[in-house]
């Protein structure tokens, strides 16, 4: 069984990995043996996880890379940078076999704001005048 679920030796890639719940599984990732490339847009953070990483895990693997996902070229580079990390001399070159995507932002909406409320009790967006309009925000934001 648990060779069934083992990572050893996988390449993982976690999205906003260089602090809390990304560093957390980034960590986890390398602990189990896995080849992990986390990224933020943060270098300095991603430099000191991946140190941190490397200070509490021996032989691990663990690098970075800095990035914006939030345009397609960000991503697309992204994808060309870790295809080329992940290439260096293996026998599946390139792949990426667990992508963990845990990067993600907000829209800096005040939590304290007073809010206009539909018949439902459903927030109602200040600019669209719908009920629900944090999810669309959400959904735009990431889709």
């Amino acid at each position: 069984m648990e060779s069934l679920f083992s990572v050893v030796g996988k390449n993982v890639l976690v999205t906003g990995g260089s602090r809390g719940i990304g560093y957390m599984i980034a960590k986890g990732y390398v602990n189990a043996g896995a080849n992990v490339i986390l990224t933020s847009r943060d270098e300095t953070a991603c430099s000191n996880a991946v140190k941190s990483i490397e200070n509490s895990i021996s032989n691990s693997s663990c690098r970075y890379v800095t990035s914006s996902l939030s345009t397609r070229q960000g991503c697309e580079t992204l994808a060309s940078k870790v295809q080329s990390m992940f290439s260096n001399g293996r026998k599946r070159q390139g792949c990426l076999d667990i992508l963990i995507n845990n990067a993600g932002t907000s829209w800096g909406e005040d939590p304290w704001n007073n809010f206009e409320y539909d018949d439902n009790n459903e927030v109602i967006s200040s600019t669209s005048k719908r009920a629900n309009f944090g999810f669309d925000r959400v959904f735009d934001l990431n889709v």
